[in-house]
């Protein structure tokens, strides 16, 4: 079991409004364009919306759960041809293809000390 196994059900309560930092990536998206790459994507707060913008992104989880949402998101938002879910350890991470954009979403270093 992750750390985030249980929590991840209410991640979206406690971090789904959170927007400060989106208009900053949306600023890079928009200067390096597609592929990008979010690390720690959680349910999907902010590749959600450079996908809906016609960003091609792939989200990096470790949390089985986490990237459960963010699927049901996705599919529901019919954006499965925008977004590709990877459930990797970031800290080895190991992806192939290059990216024009990688970013970690602010939220990520209140992560658990577990990790």
């Amino acid at each position: 079991m992750d750390d985030y196994s249980v929590y991840a059900q209410y991640y979206d309560l406690d971090h789904g409004s959170l927007d400060a930092d989106l208009v900053m990536i949306e600023q890079y998206a928009a200067l390096c364009g597609s592929p990008i790459l979010e690390l720690a994507c959680g349910t999907g707060r902010a590749l959600l919306p450079l996908a809906r913008q016609g960003y091609q992104v792939t989200g990096v989880d470790i949390s089985p759960n986490m990237l459960a949402i963010a699927r049901r998101k996705i599919e529901t938002d019919g954006l499965a041809d925008k977004v590709t879910l990877v459930k990797q350890d970031m800290r080895r991470l190991a992806l192939d293809g290059r990216f024009n954009l990688a970013f970690v979403a602010a939220e990520l270093f209140h992560a658990p000390a577990s990790l």
